[in-house]
């Protein structure tokens, strides 16, 4: 995946919502808001909201290595993984506990699975390589690119958030909050069947083009894990009485990654895993939405989220069924999850 490609959109999102939250906060202390208003001060009052709602998504997943070292018949990158476009319908269940209107607690979790997407595998030559394959063109290059539905499995991911309030609006009109959090968030992909897209060592390394193998059957599944460190700042706006603007940036300093790939149609690989990823890297977790007042403690919220994490220098390992495992470079590996999300909450 190109930091490039992936992370800009993101960026400047965090950047915008950032700076309009600081431009427009201004600190009010000893405030006593109007009764019915969103937002209170009243010094003993413990609220308690719960939420259950869901993420309509598209998800990916993405990741190259350099097995060069090891064997120089091989490119750099020597294969290319991207699980894309992966759709998945989230339930999730949200509860937050504020104290006193300043601090606060908060937890989400989501299960959904995985509805569909595609798996595009691309294997590299190096010059060396092309010869000793007899690759049908020179030079180093891409000799095989395939295409697998993917067609299962699941997702699910945990947030644990604390947070305290920094600014309040005048007029009533909203806060600012500051949080620190923990996420956990887990993707699982299988993708069927083998399309083969091209080919330059056809009968050597690959099948001709347009060739579709092992239909139905698993081809490769694919696990990846983070665990995450959050540092983010969150935005309530009031627009009317009944209707409140929110945004969220969250910035992950710390993510730790672990990724398996099981190849099943490959007889020289195990299948518990066939190669396995770590590294650490670092994200984005972005939401901007409205929320509306249906009864006096009763709301429903919509809005946009975007996650990605990335990794830049990892380790990727092979799992022979004979010989040694081999450990090399992984060049790059990151996750992305964006969608429309609804929710419906209640205020005790």
């Amino acid at each position: 995946m190109d930091r490039r490609d992936t992370t800009y959109g993101g960026r400047i999102a965090l950047q915008v919502g950032v700076v309009a939250v600081f431009l427009s906060a201004v600190p009010v202390h000893g405030m006593h808001l109007g009764e019915g208003d969103e937002f209170s001060t009243e010094s003993s009052r413990a609220r308690f909201e719960v939420g259950i709602g869901t993420w309509v998504s598209l998800g990916r997943t993405k990741w190259d290595h350099d097995a060069s070292p090891v064997d120089p018949n091989l490119g750099n990158p020597t294969s290319e993984l991207d699980y894309k476009e992966t759709r998945s319908i989230i339930a999730e269940l949200q509860g937050k506990l504020t104290f006193d209107e300043w601090l606060f607690l908060r937890a989400s979790a989501g299960y959904g699975g995985i509805g569909g997407g595609t798996l595009v595998d691309d294997d590299y030559v190096s010059a060396q390589g092309a010869t000793a394959f007899g690759t049908s063109v020179s030079g180093p290059h891409r000799v095989s690119r395939t295409e697998s539905d993917i067609d299962g499995d699941y997702l699910w991911y945990i947030n644990l958030d604390a947070g305290m309030t920094l600014f309040r609006f005048p007029h009533n009109r909203g806060a600012v909050r500051t949080f620190l959090g923990y996420q956990h968030w887990r993707e699982k992909s299988v993708g069927k069947s083998v399309h083969q897209l091209e080919c330059t060592a056809v009968g050597t390394l690959c099948s001709a083009p347009g060739t579709i193998s092992f239909p139905g059957v698993p081809a490769i599944t694919n696990k990846v894990e983070w665990n995450s460190l959050k540092l983010g700042l969150e935005s309530d706006v009031l627009i009317f009485r009944w209707l409140t603007f929110q945004l969220s940036a969250a910035y992950i300093p710390l993510a730790v990654m672990t990724n398996e790939d099981t190849h099943h149609l490959r007889s020289d690989l195990r299948k518990d895993p066939s190669f396995s990823m770590t590294g650490t890297g670092q994200g984005y977790n972005l939401e901007a939405g409205a929320r509306v007042r249906v009864l006096e403690s009763l709301y429903f919220s919509t809005g946009v989220r975007y996650w990605e994490l990335f990794v830049y220098d990892g380790e990727w390992r092979n799992h022979p069924v004979v010989g040694a495992s081999s450990t090399v470079n992984l060049n790059k590996l990151g996750s992305q999850r964006y969608g429309i999300t609804f929710l419906l909450s209640h205020t005790f």
